[in-house]
């Protein structure tokens, strides 16, 4: 399958599952007037820029496209791209096929919009849960929401299982990665104190949606609260003596 091929039908999979992206143009203009038949393009498009540039999940995606048999044929300005947008907490990939990029949007699952939309309107979204608890103070940086919880290899998108944390204590951003304070117990801890404080009925759906996890959260909770002590939603945090 040619490259032009495999772009077009990463594109179309991708817009069909409501992705916004699109293709650039990196290859130049056909002009009969210019040497070879080909006129560079002008502007402002970086080096090595990928074929394909979207967001996903509120994070911008690069997809560098090759042909199958070509898949390690990267070069330098490409490589270079792709990890500036890896440092910088976006989505980068090389993809020879469409099951390339889908195994790796598969492993960051995407926040549907209606639970997006709820959760914007929660408060408890807007700031930090180690300050929103009294936890820590030392926050930096903007309001990222954290997949705190897994089931069957794949993040949990339930309200109770995503957490706000700010670049520092997310450990993401250009000044905070991988320097900053990420504790991933901690994360758990609030989500699982977070679900096991909601409603009875709730609690019962959860099980029965989760059934393989489901007994491993209530011990796993239980240990967390052995380490971090009692919390419940809108109550400051008291650490366990």
């Amino acid at each position: 399958m040619k490259e032009t091929e495999v772009q077009k039908k990463i594109l179309k999979k991708l817009r069909e599952k409501g992705v916004f992206c699109w293709r650039v143009n990196n290859t130049g203009i056909p002009d009969p007037t210019c040497r070879g038949g080909w006129r560079k393009q002008t502007g402002y498009n970086m080096p090595g820029m990928s074929d394909i540039i979207g967001i996903y999940n509120g994070k911008f995606l690069a997809i560098e496209v090759k042909c199958p048999t070509r898949i390690h044929n990267v070069s330098d300005d490409q490589d270079s791209f792709l990890q500036k947008v890896e440092d910088e907490r976006g989505i980068s990939m090389v993809a020879g096929s469409w099951e390339d990029v889908k195994i790796t949007l598969d492993k960051m699952r995407k926040i549907p919009y209606q639970l997006r939309r709820e959760l914007r309107r929660d408060p408890f979204y807007r700031r930090c849960s180690k300050a929103y608890i009294g936890f820590d103070s030392n926050c930096d940086g903007r309001i990222t929401w954290e997949h705190a919880i897994t089931y069957a290899g794949k993040q949990v998108n339930e309200w109770w299982a995503i957490i706000p944390l700010c670049e520092y204590h997310h450990s993401v951003g250009q000044k905070w990665q991988a320097r900053g304070d990420l504790d991933k117990r901690f994360n758990e801890w609030v989500a699982l104190s977070r679900l096991f404080n909601s409603s009875d009925e709730y609690i019962e759906e959860m099980k029965k949606k989760y059934p393989k996890a489901f007994n491993l959260w209530v011990i796993q909770c239980s240990n967390l609260i052995e380490k971090y002590g009692e919390f419940k939603h809108g109550q400051r945090y008291q650490k366990r003596s």
